[in-house]
């Protein structure tokens, strides 16, 4: 009962404040580029939503983005107006962007013993009924209830593997900055016990 992690609006959250730098961006050929600058953003939703953008290279929905204060329902309304968007082009790199962000996120000291602190649980992600970032539920009574038909909790699992990785680095120096690996989704129905913690 004890082996998840349930989480909202806490620090795992894309939406908790965690300014972070983004200093590269994937092209729609799975092409990484170095950005002329490093871009400061103050959430993980913030800069996905620019990156998408800069995939899709309409730059002017970008500009907006990085140069404006804007809210969550801000970003989400000008991410839906992303000109040239494949969505089968996004499905396929979004979770390498992902990645990344979330790599750089937990560049932060406090961030990173955090996350680290929460080893051994598997975290899973219950912000929204999502079947892909998280599990198919955003409540986690419903999600016990229906353990048997979780969905990938993609970002749950990235999160884990940084915390892997974290805790590879603390053993061996030589490691280079977090790199992407192979993330299996629908993984979870390998971990199923009897959920009980949440952070909100």
């Amino acid at each position: 009962m004890e082996n998840y992690l349930f989480f909202k609006c806490s620090f795992l959250s894309n939406l908790f404040p965690s300014e972070h730098s983004i200093d590269k961006y994937l092209d729609k050929n799975g092409i990484w580029y170095t950005l002329n600058e490093p871009r400061i953003f103050p959430t993980v939703h913030h800069s996905f939503a620019y990156l998408k953008a800069l995939m899709f290279e309409d730059n002017f929905i970008a500009t907006q983005m990085y140069e404006n204060e804007l809210s969550f329902s801000q970003i989400d309304i000008m991410s839906r107006h992303i000109n040239n968007v494949d969505d089968k082009i996004w499905f396929i790199f979004r979770q390498d962007v992902m990645k990344y962000i979330c790599s750089q996120k937990f560049l932060n000291k406090q961030m990173k013993q955090e996350l680290n602190e929460t080893f051994p649980k598997i975290l899973v992600n219950i912000l929204e009924i999502d079947n892909f970032w998280g599990i198919g539920y955003d409540n986690q009574e419903n999600a016990i209830e229906n353990i048997d038909n979780w969905g990938d909790n993609v970002l749950g699992q990235i999160l884990m593997s940084i915390r892997i990785y974290n805790e590879e680095c603390e053993h061996d120096v030589t490691l280079q900055p977090f790199e992407d690996e192979e993330i299996d989704p629908g993984y979870s129905s390998n971990f199923i016990t009897s959920p009980s913690n949440i952070i909100f």
